[in-house]
């Protein structure tokens, strides 16, 4: 009988973007599990199944199949490093956060398509940023993840052009 090599899994992401333990997964899980148990499945020494697939996504708050490995996606390594932190944002900041990526996001499409020079955009005071902040229902924390997440896709931008 020829055994079946583990399916990779991105577990140990999840958990390190989060910066949990093994317990604090275990005790997030419905029903619980121990430290042990994901442990051995983020190692791959269990099998993740489906059933544990949905136990461990709903503590991560992620879609089953989000925990599933990147290896053979066409995504590169600096798309999956923003996907996984818009990830942690949506779990940790909610929607607003993710309302003000998504604008900043349509304005840089907007930019390359040639619709508007990146240059010509005026760059805003550190109190219109509070401001915005604050009119888009985010923390002075919350708006320092966007901004650091915008800073991020923005590198990413122009290192792609």
């Amino acid at each position: 009988m020829v055994e079946e090599s583990p399916i990779p899994n991105r577990i140990a992401e999840f958990r390190r973007a989060r910066d949990w333990s093994y317990s604090d997964i275990g005790a997030a899980c419905q029903p619980k599990a121990t430290a042990s148990e994901i442990q051995k499945l983020e190692r791959g020494q269990t099998g993740l199944t489906v059933k544990w697939m949905r136990r461990i996504g709903h503590a991560f708050g992620v879609r089953p199949g989000e925990l599933l490995s990147l290896e053979d996606s066409e995504l590169l390594h600096e798309e999956r490093e923003i996907i996984g932190k818009m990830r942690v944002l949506r779990a940790t900041s909610g929607p607003a956060v993710l309302h003000a990526v998504n604008s900043v996001l349509t304005a840089m499409r907007s930019i390359q398509a040639g619709e508007v020079g990146f240059h010509e955009l005026p760059e805003p005071s550190p109190a219109k940023r509070r401001l915005a902040a604050l009119a888009a229902g985010m923390s002075e924390d919350q708006a320092a993840h966007a901004a650091r997440l915008i800073e991020m896709a923005v590198g990413y931008s122009e290192a792609k052009s």
